[in-house]
């Protein structure tokens, strides 16, 4: 092993991170942990890079290693590096659903890697807005200082996904941080045609957007009135609760 640690192509201060895990997580990472504190001891590089770019840092938050991770930092590891697919720690412990390692990495990154696009133009804001059910990463980015209403392909917003995948809970927490109601994809679309039930329909209509911007909504109001119209959903009494809305979807006909 050399002194940066490297076997057969691979940083073994990398691979002590991706080898199948043994036992209890939080067992684990200590183990792990220990491991990685005799490598660095020993001269291996921190910042070594595999075979697909990604450095330890990235495969201790992509697993949830929060004791690796705070190793990792005090011992002088790059938080700004990205795989060649253009992950960063953050994205990839987003995916993974690492809320420890999220909130620990979001106190610390700077907006510009906070705001970061993967190669699928994805923030990881958005890649947290399509997780299930209330989202902690969501809530965690947003508040640290995460841009929610930065635009991915095709000009989609953290909101949009959300609202795609019924994820409402996501939504709320969006919006109470200023995501935008008013954004327009390249094909059309604005989060009041993305909204998938009734109850984000409502919230959003609550917020004021306005439907003369964009020809897909316009064609989306008329769909959304028939359905209201024809089954019983808390939406029918819309012109009681919202009645400039109501008044402003009309005029938009």
């Amino acid at each position: 092993m050399d002194a940066g640690g490297s076997i057969g192509g691979d940083a073994s201060i990398i691979m002590c991170l991706s080898a199948a895990h043994v036992g209890d997580d939080l067992e684990d990472d200590v183990r792990r942990c220990e491991l990685l504190k005799e490598l660095v001891r020993h001269g291996a590089d921190v910042n070594a890079q595999g075979q697909t770019q990604k450095t330890a840092f990235m495969v201790a938050a992509e697993h949830g290693f929060l004791n690796c991770l705070q190793f990792l930092t005090a011992s002088g590891a790059d938080l700004t590096i990205t795989a060649e697919d253009q992950e960063t720690a953050l994205t990839l412990a987003v995916k993974n659903g690492k809320a420890g390692c999220v909130k620990y990495l979001a106190d610390r990154l700077s907006a510009s890697m906070l705001n970061h696009k993967n190669d699928d133009e994805k923030t990881a804001p958005m890649i947290a807005a399509s997780r299930d059910g209330l989202n902690i990463e969501a809530l965690l980015l947003a508040a640290a200082g995460a841009d929610v209403n930065v635009e991915g392909q095709n000009g989609y917003t953290a909101l949009m996904f959300a609202l795609m995948d019924r994820c409402s809970e996501t939504a709320l927490l969006l919006l109470k941080r200023g995501a935008s109601i008013s954004t327009i994809t390249s094909a059309g679309h604005t989060p009041l045609t993305m909204s998938r039930r009734d109850k984000d329909v409502l919230r959003l209509l609550h917020h004021g957007p306005d439907p003369t911007r964009s020809r897909t909504d316009r064609y989306w109001v008329h769909q959304i009135d028939c359905r209201w119209r024809y089954r019983a959903c808390p939406a029918r009494d819309i012109g009681k609760r919202f009645p400039a809305a109501r008044s402003r979807l009309f005029a938009s006909r």
